[in-house]
C-alpha cells in the first residue's frame, strides 16, 4: 500500500539492484501487487498454473518473480511483509546465479535468508530530536547569532550506518521578528523516508540600531 515502507537488499552484483528498482516500482501498482501475490492462476485450456515462487502465500511472502536460464541459473526477486518495531514494512530481496539441481529452490532459500536478515537489522532510530538547535541566524549588527530549533522530532526505520541526508532551505526574514519566527525548513531523508522539519528562532531577532544604520548609509 502507499503507506507501507519498502526496504531492499540484493546479492551477486549490480544486476539484482536494477531488478529491485523495477520490482519496487511495480509493487507500488496495486493490480501488480495483487497478481504476484497469487499462489496459482487458472487459465483457459492450460488450467491451474502454480506460482513458480513456491513460497508465496507462506511466511508473509507476497511475490514477486523468478527466472532461470543455463547462463543466469536460479534468479528470484522476493517481497515479504514484516513487522519491525510495530510498523508494517515490505522487505524485498533479489539474487541471481543460484546453482544446484533445484536452482529456483536455492534462490528462494537465499532470498528468504536475506529478507529475514534485513528485517532483523531494521530498527526505529531517532534522527533528530524536538527543540534541537539546528541553525543560527546571523545578524550583521550583532556579534552573536540567534539560534533556530527544530519544531518536531524525526524517527526513521533504518539500518546501522544509514546515511541520513539533511538539506536546509532558508526563508526571508525581516527585522524585529519575534521568538518563534519560522526561519526555514530542514528536509530530512533516508531512502524513501522523507520529513520536512520547520526551524524557528528561540529568541527575538532584534532590529538594527539607528547608529548602525546611519554608519552604513
Amino acid at each position: 500500500t502507499a503507506t507501507t515502507e519498502i526496504y531492499t537488499l540484493s546479492l551477486h552484483g549490480a544486476l539484482p539492484i536494477y531488478q529491485l528498482r523495477v520490482a519496487v516500482a511495480a509493487m507500488a501498482i496495486p493490480a501488480f501487487a495483487v497478481m504476484v501475490d497469487q499462489t496459482s492462476v487458472t487459465l483457459p485450456i492450460a488450467g491451474v498454473i502454480p506460482n513458480y515462487v513456491s513460497s508465496v502465500g507462506t511466511d508473509g511472502i507476497v511475490g514477486v518473480k523468478s527466472g532461470f536460464t543455463q547462463a543466469a541459473m536460479g534468479c528470484l526477486v522476493m517481497a515479504a511483509d514484516r513487522e519491525v518495531d510495530g510498523r508494517n514494512v515490505v522487505v524485498m530481496a533479489a539474487v541471481t546465479g543460484q546453482p544446484g539441481l533445484k536452482p529456483l529452490d536455492a534462490a528462494n532459500s537465499a532470498d528468504t535468508a536475506l529478507v529475514d536478515a534485513a528485517a532483523h537489522a531494521l530498527h526505529e532510530r531517532p534522527v533528530l530530536s524536538r527543540s534541537a538547535v539546528a541553525a543560527t541566524v546571523s545578524l550583521p549588527w550583532r556579534s552573536d547569532g540567534v539560534a533556530a530549533a527544530t519544531g518536531r522530532g524525526v524517527t526513521f526505520l533504518a539500518w546501522p550506518g544509514d546515511d541520513v541526508q539533511m538539506t536546509f532551505t532558508p526563508k526571508h526574514l525581516r527585522n524585529g521578528a519575534p521568538a518563534g519566527t519560522l526561519v526555514g525548513t530542514l528536509e530530512v531523508s533516508d531512502g524513501s523516508q522523507h520529513v520536512s522539519v520547520p526551524l524557528r528562532t528561540t529568541a527575538p531577532l532584534p532590529t538594527a540600531s539607528l547608529s548602525w544604520r546611519l554608519k552604513r548609509r
